[in-house]
């Protein structure tokens, strides 16, 4: 009787448990001044702004892999994404006209890293500059598929 009031007990707390979430990554084109139809964004822990377009470019779903570089020349940190198809279509789409504007990375809904884009993005993209790499895991970590 006693194994089987601890076995129900067990089962009553692992429903009540909430299940764990996976991070939510999103790509968001911002700007650096603000305007009525942005969101206002602090960068990271630093005290810089950016005002975030209210939709998301890519999430989760269009991420095929990111992963943590070391850049030997700088001693820094890279991040490599490879964007599913229909990811890449997207961030073409959006970053056509976007040359040295923002594109915000949020995990979470909060602003993790802000890099300028150089050039038109598609399938695959690597944030580059001095970010903490802390910072870096957590895309990484959000951007994992499991």
């Amino acid at each position: 009787m006693f194994a089987l009031l601890t076995a129900v007990v067990a089962v009553v707390a692992l429903a009540d448990k909430p299940a764990e979430t996976k991070p939510k990554i999103e790509f968001r084109l911002a700007e650096t001044r603000a305007a009525d139809d942005l969101e206002e964004a602090k960068v990271g822990d630093t005290k810089e702004k950016v005002y975030l377009h209210k939709t998301a470019v890519l999430t989760n779903e269009d991420i095929v892999s990111a992963e943590l570089k070391g850049d030997g020349d700088t001693g820094g940190y890279t991040v490599q994404f490879v964007f599913t198809r229909e990811g890449g279509k997207k961030m073409a789409k959006a970053t056509a006209d976007a040359k040295d504007k923002a594109l915000a990375v949020l995990v979470d809904g909060k602003v993790i890293a802000a890099p300028i884009i150089r050039a038109e993005i598609s399938d695959k993209a690597m944030i580059t500059g001095k970010f903490p790499k802390e910072d870096l895991e957590k895309i990484v970590a959000a951007a994992k598929k499991k």
